[in-house]
């Protein structure tokens, strides 16, 4: 017998653990037996989270062999104008379409060096129409934090991500060097990036990160067990190719340079651009380039 959606809400309201026991639930076709806890239902319809957060870019997600684990953290790092922030932009609209649009899954996009960049994300959302009727609920789906100082950072980052909770499907740190530098003594980003381990596995999002090529041996906060703390590595670098690609606003095509990504831990790699509209895929068999 299926409980009340007043029962339901009043477990909700109560403390601890409750297990209820699932059958024909909103009109399904399949029976679920199963007993699940009151922190994996979701509104407005019961739905688990996956164990991966993907590009939905089909050769991006196989080279990470099907996403971004939830639970874990991931670090994107190349130098500059390589397309960092444009995939993490890119990551963060695409990730929601594997969801049902209207269950408001969140997206946190911190950004630590500079502002959030509205326009760019807004363009991406534009060409994402093509694909999808609801682009719009894409972009207010993503709460973008700007975080200039340590003091913030650690004070606001965790109360935000526990205020949304199940929600959360991924968080995204731009540029997460430039907060471990001010950290001088590691201690703190060490305590707060611990918590946030914590939260990824309770609430089962992932994590991603961008970095730069800086020499970061004298950060203390990357010797406290950081290593340990990220699970993958991407590397993105500038190759010496380009390709002439056809957009819409260049008559004659546009010549764009192939970027490579790399995973570190099993050195399996791609090539892609990075286009107004976003990442496009580039398989060459057979080919590699310079």
């Amino acid at each position: 017998m299926e409980p009340e959606y007043n029962e339901i809400q009043m477990l909700k309201d109560n403390p601890g653990k409750y297990y209820l026991s699932l059958k024909n639930l909103e009109k399904q076709k399949c029976e679920l037996e199963t007993k699940i806890t009151l922190k994996d239902i979701y509104d407005p319809v019961f739905e688990k989270k996956p164990k991966k957060i993907k590009f939905n870019i089909p050769l991006l997600d196989l080279l990470l062999e099907g996403g971004l684990d939830v639970g874990e953290f991931i670090q994107f790092y190349g130098d500059v104008n390589v397309g960092k922030t444009q995939l993490m932009l890119q990551l963060a609209l695409n990730c929601q379409l594997s969801f049902d649009i209207n269950s408001q899954k969140v997206v946190i996009f911190v950004t630590l060096e500079k502002s959030f960049p509205s326009k760019r994300i807004k363009r991406l959302k534009d060409f994402l129409k093509n694909t999808t009727k609801n682009s719009k609920k894409l972009t207010f789906n993503i709460i973008s934090l700007e975080f200039n100082t340590l003091y913030a950072f650690v004070n606001d980052l965790i109360p935000i991500i526990d205020q949304f909770k199940d929600k959360v499907i991924l968080v995204i740190f731009d540029m997460v060097d430039s907060i471990q530098r001010e950290d001088s003594e590691g201690r703190t980003c060490f305590k707060c990036f611990s918590m946030l381990s914590k939260l990824a596995r309770e609430y089962k999002f992932a994590v991603a990160m961008t970095k730069g090529l800086l020499d970061m041996s004298d950060i203390k906060s990357l010797k406290l067990n950081w290593n340990a703390r990220i699970t993958k590595r991407v590397f993105i670098s500038n190759t010496e190719a380009n390709i002439n690609l056809n957009l819409d606003e260049y008559e004659d095509g546009i010549d764009m340079r192939i970027r490579k990504m790399k995973v570190i831990e099993n050195s399996n790699f791609c090539y892609f651009v990075v286009t107004p509209t976003g990442i496009e895929s580039v398989i060459k068999k057979r080919q590699k380039f310079p």
